[in-house]
């Protein structure tokens, strides 16, 4: 069902007789005089700039004259209402726009037939079975569980001597064989007699030499001597 037309047949022949009107005065202007036909505009074209030596009459926008009577009447019947101190009914006012100055054209907007039968509730049992038929399922779904359930991968183990993929220092790397020689000579000085590992004082070498040939003369000393009979 289509909504009813917002302009009616007989509105549609009188802006047809309008439009019949302005061609008989448009025939009847081009009829005259050259003086006249310069004094007077064609309103069929685009008007232009200085399309007539004449300032072009401005027509009153739509609206804008019933805006300016309405606040003048407005103002009329204030002046002559009486002060509230004696009573009575206040003035009827008609209804003021403070928006701004400008004429607002009023959109005409398509009818909602839906909204038409909404009002008419004609599909109220129709709505009610679907609702309650929502409900039932939504109560028949299975109620949420708070119950997570972590995975996580098991972290190898890294059994083997990580390699040393940064190359190190010239001066870390002598500091560090210089730790391992101390080391190796501790590990050796333990090994030695207590005398060494004290650092105690020990005989010059000739002197260890010296008592070496005393030792070895008397033992040839010792071998020279004859026993007695």
């Amino acid at each position: 069902m289509l909504p009813a037309p917002q302009i009616s047949d007989h509105e549609l022949e009188e802006i047809a007789e309008m439009g019949c009107a302005n061609d008989l005065a448009g025939s009847e202007l081009t009829e005259g005089s050259g003086a006249t036909r310069a004094l007077l505009a064609h309103y069929a074209q685009t008007p232009r700039l200085r399309m007539t030596p004449l300032r072009t009459p401005q027509r009153t926008s739509a609206g804008k004259g019933d805006a300016i009577m309405m606040e003048a009447s407005n103002l009329a019947m204030l002046r002559e209402s009486q002060t509230p101190l004696l009573g009575g009914e206040n003035p009827q006012l008609y209804p003021s726009d403070f928006s701004g100055v400008t004429p607002r054209k009023k959109e005409i907007q398509t009818p909602n037939l839906m909204l038409f039968f909404q009002l008419l509730e004609c599909n109220t049992g129709h709505h009610r079975q679907f609702e309650l038929g929502l409900a039932l399922g939504f109560k028949q779904v299975t109620t949420a569980q708070n119950e997570y359930q972590i995975l996580m991968q098991p972290v190898p183990e890294d059994n083997g001597k990580p390699e040393e993929k940064i190359e190190v220092d010239m001066s870390d790397r002598i500091a560090r064989e210089r730790a391992e020689e101390e080391a190796r000579q501790q590990a050796l000085l333990r090994k030695r007699s207590k005398v060494l590992q004290r650092e105690l004082p020990r005989p010059p070498a000739p002197s260890v030499e010296s008592l070496r040939k005393l030792l070895s003369r008397a033992d040839e000393d010792k071998s020279k001597v004859v026993p007695p009979a």
